[in-house]
């Protein structure tokens, strides 16, 4: 049993079994506290993106019941982040927070960190913010609102009204946490990674290219998001272009999905092929399997430029080429593995970068496995959440 003089509460929107890189951060800090003899709380919604009826009980894990909503209904999106907001919040109140000394929120979205912070003062409890991507700016980034509009002035206040008035900030990279420091210096950078038993499993196979050189064509896996953030557009005339050289897996889900699959319907395209979302573990072994590189790519913007996607570091595990779009630490990152190619937003430009590809994929992958386990020493999850161990225990 947990000792009672150690508990947090760990509110989040998402959480595992749902498949999103917020309920792995959130799962893994979970289990990795209850390791450490912390009594943990989790107070969540029931996954979207897998049945419920797949659910594992786990040890005082409260889950509320909301409405996951259509991709292209952006008001029942609101309604969904409210209802969370409301139902959670109840639950809550009725508990007495739990009786929690610390609360962690995991924010976006913004109405869950504001809900946390409400909890905070009515109870007298220690806020921490645990802030992967910079609301309002990532949704501005994404043409929803406008940076001239009062919604986002408005939420823009509420932003920083949230960071200053936090305990302690978390965020997932160095620029990121330069940004929330002009409103908290109380801030430290918890990257994204993979854990331990993921390294030990993926990064002591020896490299073998005599496999992967002589298969035709070459399978480009792209796994993730498929929405606004992810411009896709590129890839159709490469696809075209390359059409016996080239075979690409789109695994995942979002907006844009169906619209790409629209379109290489249209365009009489056969080379890029649709998968469903998978369960981390047998997505990890699927690319693992059947890919020889590996595509990323974020849109420019203010907030995505201060974020790391978590698949860079799933994507390093793998020990694969990687061709892709980013900017930011994260590119810094990639630039330091040796093992990718970069290209720009276009069709020319990505052609170009498949062409490097091609050209140089032996020395690429023998890269990817003499520098990419050695970078991942540093973002292993365990290792990151050490330092909010360290921070907890100044609460109690």
């Amino acid at each position: 049993m947990k000792p009672e003089g150690k508990k947090v509460l760990l509110l989040t929107q998402y959480f595992f079994p749902d498949i999103t890189a917020a309920s792995f951060r959130m799962y893994e800090l979970y289990k990795y506290l209850r390791r450490k003899d912390f009594k943990v709380i989790v107070v969540t919604s029931y996954p979207h993106r897998v049945e419920t009826d797949e659910l594992e009980p786990l040890e005082d894990v409260f889950r509320v019941k909301v409405n996951f909503p259509s991709y292209k209904n952006k008001l029942k999106y609101i309604y969904y982040y409210l209802e969370f907001v409301l139902k959670s919040l109840y639950l809550i109140l009725a508990h007495r927070a739990f009786g929690a000394s610390v609360i962690i929120v995991s924010s976006p979205p913004i109405f869950v960190a504001i809900e946390a912070f409400v909890i905070s003062k009515i109870f007298h409890k220690k806020f921490l913010l645990d802030i992967r991507d910079l609301w309002p700016d990532s949704i501005a980034d994404l043409k929803k609102i406008r940076k001239t509009s009062f919604i986002y002035s408005f939420l823009k206040k509420i932003e920083i009204y949230l960071y200053r008035n936090a305990d302690y900030v978390f965020c997932v990279s160095n620029p990121m946490k330069e940004y929330i420091e002009e409103y908290n210096k109380k801030v430290g950078v918890i990257y994204n990674g993979i854990t331990i038993s993921e390294y030990s499993k993926y990064c002591k196979k020896e490299f073998n290219n005599k496999v992967i050189q002589n298969r035709k064509p070459l399978r480009l896996i792209y796994a993730g998001n498929i929405g606004m953030a992810q411009d896709l557009n590129f890839l159709f005339n490469a696809a075209e272009q390359f059409h016996n050289e080239l075979e690409v897996f789109l695994i995942g889900s979002g907006l844009n999905k169906d619209v790409y699959e629209q379109q290489a319907q249209v365009q009489g395209i056969l080379n890029i092929h649709f998968l469903p979302p998978m369960r981390r573990a047998d997505l990890l072994e699927f690319i693992e399997e059947n890919s020889d590189a590996l595509l990323l790519t974020v849109n420019d913007g203010f907030a995505f430029e201060k974020t790391i996607p978590s698949k860079v570091f799933d994507y390093l595990l793998l020990n694969k080429p990687i061709i892709y779009h980013l900017k930011g630490e994260g590119k810094e990152i990639l630039e330091q593995s040796k093992c990718g190619v970069y290209f720009e937003l276009f069709s020319e430009s990505f052609i170009g970068a498949i062409r490097t590809l091609k050209e140089n994929y032996s020395n690429l992958l023998l890269r990817a496995f003499e520098n990419n386990c050695n970078i991942l020493k540093d973002f292993l999850r365990e290792k990151q959440f050490q330092k909010i161990e360290k921070i907890l225990l100044t609460f109690f």
